[in-house]
């Protein structure tokens, strides 16, 4: 399966080239990063998903804490694997990949985290992303969620 979705993904990829499309290329691009951040999320990977982010990178959780900086994310993230977020799931599911110059884009879209003993979150997300040195980095992601 890894292989049909690196083919796959591979394809997408010469498509956009070849076509000059840009946007359909930040799409996949942008998409992967997310694909990558749920994986990462998915094995309580605080330092993994620290990575992603810019130096500079503010991320807002669901409950209103405000993270500024790879460092503070990385802390944040482990202090809620740590938590309240131990054993979670993570799912993405993407609205809309929108392009605000040739190296900034936003995305939206909804997720769900699953806790093993505890309330289902759901919510929406929004998330800037700034391409640094040929690669897509989370400039800023805020989430907003409601309990069922």
């Amino acid at each position: 399966m890894p292989l049909l979705l690196s083919t796959l993904t591979s394809f997408a990829t010469a498509v956009a080239l070849i076509s000059g499309e840009p946007k359909a290329l930040n799409d996949v691009a942008l998409r992967q990063v997310l694909a990558n951040y749920v994986t990462l999320y998915d094995q309580a990977d605080a330092r993994g998903l620290a990575s992603m982010f810019t130096a500079s990178a503010v991320a807002i959780g669901p409950e209103g804490r405000v993270d500024r900086g790879q460092r503070a994310i990385e802390e944040g993230l482990q202090s809620d694997f740590a938590g309240a977020s131990k054993g979670s799931h993570l799912e993405v599911s993407i609205s809309s990949i929108r392009p605000l110059s040739g190296n900034l884009a936003v995305a939206d879209g909804r997720y769900v985290v699953e806790f093993p003993d505890q309330a289902t979150f759901q919510g929406m997300f929004l998330a800037t992303f700034r391409r640094e040195n040929g690669q897509w980095m989370i400039e800023a992601m805020m989430g907003a969620a409601r309990t069922t």
